[in-house]
């Protein structure tokens, strides 16, 4: 009974129906990389057919993330293993298709005049899974199956940017990237893939300094970065909003993504990592 009462969904009032035809998606960018990067996503836009839905696009580029990360957790299913190079350089390209479709979407949809708040809505949770695909697709590439903490820092720590996002355009109204942000990590990752290919996984446990390995140092910038995107977006959140009791007009749409979307992806992609940590107390093999 507690299930099916769980499981019930309540229909949307008149209210909230008003309430939802009125948002209207809004989005600032300072980012340092996204000029050069809006090049090549116009370009791309340009040569795909107006008749393509952009919420296609966005599922494309989380298909890719999948197919590239496949192989890469048969090779190393614990995140501790080596897999060929191809399977890093897959991943790096991976990486840049997921993004370059991730954003070409919202393009796609400005030139075609569908922008609606399914559109946003379907986006934002395709942007979940990819995020949440790519953070771990990273994550064996790194080897940081042998450092499980690490691991589970920088999986939930990627996921809460995300949300953070998101709970920023709740309260202000405005989807805003910041200078450093999600972009500059995404490249980030592609050079981890492909060093990861040119030299191998194993080059991560190389000491840098005396008792830091390099794979450490690039997790310490990781969080660094999102820690910084994160800080940003609580200095808007904490200012209050817009609408009526610090809200947006757009009421519980971009946090219903989050309510309804996470337990998921979360769910299922933790329970690697969760995994991961647990063999490693247990000293056990997979």
């Amino acid at each position: 009974l507690a299930l099916r009462q769980a499981m019930r969904v309540e229909s949307l009032t008149l209210e909230q129906l008003r309430r939802l035809q009125k948002h209207e998606a809004r989005c600032v960018s300072c980012s340092l990389l996204e000029p050069s990067l809006r090049v090549a996503w116009t370009r791309f836009v340009d040569c795909v057919p107006e008749w393509l839905s952009p919420n296609l696009l966005s599922l494309w580029g989380l298909t890719v993330a999948l197919m590239a990360g496949g192989p890469l957790f048969l090779y190393s299913p614990s995140a501790k293993e080596s897999a060929p190079s191809w399977v890093y350089f897959a991943n790096a390209l991976a990486v840049l298709l997921h993004q370059t479709l991730d954003n070409a979407d919202v393009l796609q949809a400005i030139r075609t005049n569908t922008v609606s708040a399914l559109q946003e809505l379907l986006d934002a949770c395709f942007k979940v899974f990819g995020v949440t695909v790519v953070c771990l697709n990273a994550c064996c590439s790194l080897q940081l199956g042998f450092q499980p903490g690490l691991l589970l820092l920088v999986y939930f720590t990627c996921l809460f940017v995300v949300y953070c996002m998101h709970w920023r355009a709740y309260v202000s109204g405005i989807i805003v990237v910041n200078r450093i942000d999600i972009l500059e990590g995404q490249q980030l990752l592609v050079l981890v893939h492909a060093i990861s290919g040119m030299a191998g996984a194993d080059v991560w446990h190389r000491k840098v300094f005396t008792d830091i390995a390099l794979g450490q140092l690039v997790v310490g910038l990781a969080v660094l970065i999102m820690s910084f995107s994160i800080l940003t977006t609580f200095r808007v959140i904490l200012d209050g909003g817009q609408g009526k009791n610090g809200s947006t007009i757009a009421v519980g749409f971009m946090m219903a993504v989050f309510c309804l979307n996470p337990p998921l992806p979360a769910t299922l992609s933790s329970s690697y990592s969760v995994r991961v940590l647990i063999f490693e107390c247990l000293d056990s093999r997979w």
